[in-house]
C-alpha cells in the first residue's frame, strides 16, 4: 500500500509542475492572441513639410503592405488657396507589376479654397493576380501660393482585388506648412500718404498733367516688396494703374512716383475720386492687399 501511496505522490507532483510550466503560456496566449495581420496603409509623404511661398511642393501617395491589390482610387483634400496644384502623374507601384499595364485617370479642382481636392484612380488591365508590398501610387507637384497650413487629408479610398472585392486598409493624412510663421506681426505695410502735383494746363508745352504719388511704411521685420495701386474714372470708363515694384526695407518708408494722367480742363470737368492701396509681397510671388493707410482714397476737382 505505502508502495502505491507513494506512487500516486509521486505522480501527483509530476503533474503539477507539468501544469506549472503550461500555464504561463497559456496565460500569455489569451492575453494577446495570435498575431493580428497588419493593414495595408495609404498614406502621404512626407507626412509633413515646410516650405515657402513661390516653392514647388512635391507630394507622393504612398501604399504599404499591401497583398493583392488590383484597382486603387484616392482622394486628397487640399487647401486650395494655400496650394496650386501644377501636374498629377501615376507612381511606379501598380504599373511595374502589371504585365498588361495599367489605366490611370485624375481630376483637379483647383479653386475651391480649403476644400479643393484631387480624384486619382488607377486600376490594372488583363488578366493579374494583383500587386503586393510597398510603393507609390501617384506623385503631385504643388506651387505654395500662399501663407498658411494644408492639409493634405487621404478620403474617399478604395483598394480592389481581382474579383472586384474591396479590400481593407488604413489611411494616414499628412500637411504642407508654407511660411505660417509670417502670419505675425499683425501690421506690414502701411499707406501712409498719397497726393496729386504736377498740374499744367500749359497744353503747348505740358500738356494737362496729373502726377499720382504715394507714400509707404513697411512694420515687418523683413524687407518687404511694395507696390501701390490707383484706380478710379477716366472719359467714362475705370482705369487702373499698379507701380512698379520696390523693396522696402523693415521700418523704413519709400515713395512711390506711379503715374501721370492727362486731362482736358475744357472737357473732363468735375470731381474725381480715386481707390488708392497698397500691396506687399514677401517673396513677389503673391501679393497681399494691405489694410493698414491714412489715405483710403484720393480726390482732386478739374475746373474749366
Amino acid at each position: 500500500m505505502k508502495r502505491s501511496n507513494n506512487l500516486f505522490r509521486s505522480l501527483l507532483i509530476l503533474l503539477v509542475l507539468t501544469l506549472a510550466t503550461l500555464i504561463p503560456t497559456s496565460v500569455s496566449q489569451i492575453e494577446h492572441g495570435p498575431a493580428a495581420a497588419v493593414l495595408p496603409d495609404i498614406s502621404v509623404a512626407p507626412a509633413y513639410q515646410a516650405t515657402s511661398v513661390g516653392n514647388e511642393v512635391t507630394v507622393d501617395i504612398k501604399i504599404a503592405n499591401a497583398v493583392g491589390v488590383y484597382a486603387w482610387q484616392v482622394r486628397l483634400v487640399f487647401d486650395g488657396d494655400i496650394l496650386l496644384v501644377q501636374t498629377v502623374t501615376e507612381g511606379p507601384w501598380l504599373k511595374s507589376q502589371a504585365p498588361a499595364g495599367t489605366l490611370f485617370i485624375k481630376k483637379v479642382f483647383n479653386n475651391l479654397g480649403a476644400t479643393s481636392y484631387i480624384d486619382a484612380t488607377c486600376t490594372a488591365i488583363g488578366t493579374f493576380t494583383g500587386a503586393s508590398g510597398s510603393g507609390t501610387l501617384f506623385i503631385i507637384k504643388f506651387i505654395a501660393q500662399d501663407v498658411g497650413v494644408s492639409p493634405i487629408d487621404v478620403r474617399k479610398t478604395s483598394l480592389t482585388d481581382p474579383s472586384g472585392a474591396d479590400l481593407q486598409h488604413t489611411v494616414t493624412d499628412g500637411t504642407v506648412d508654407v511660411d505660417s510663421y509670417m502670419l505675425t506681426p499683425d501690421r506690414y505695410i502701411e499707406l501712409i500718404n498719397c497726393h496729386v502735383s504736377n498740374r499744367h494746363f500749359d497744353i503747348s508745352q505740358m500738356g494737362n498733367e496729373f502726377t499720382f504719388y504715394a507714400k509707404v511704411k513697411n512694420w515687418a521685420d523683413i524687407p518687404l516688396l511694395a507696390r501701390v495701386t490707383f484706380s478710379g474714372p477716366k472719359d467714362g470708363e475705370d482705369f487702373k494703374v499698379i507701380t512698379n515694384m520696390e523693396l522696402v526695407e523693415p521700418s523704413h518708408m519709400s515713395h512711390f512716383l506711379t503715374y501721370t494722367m492727362y486731362l482736358d480742363p475744357g472737357v473732363d470737368v468735375g470731381l474725381y475720386h480715386l481707390n488708392v492701396y497698397a500691396e506687399y509681397s514677401f517673396y513677389g510671388y503673391k501679393w497681399y492687399t494691405s489694410e493698414l493707410g491714412k489715405c483710403k482714397d484720393l480726390s482732386f476737382t478739374i475746373e474749366p
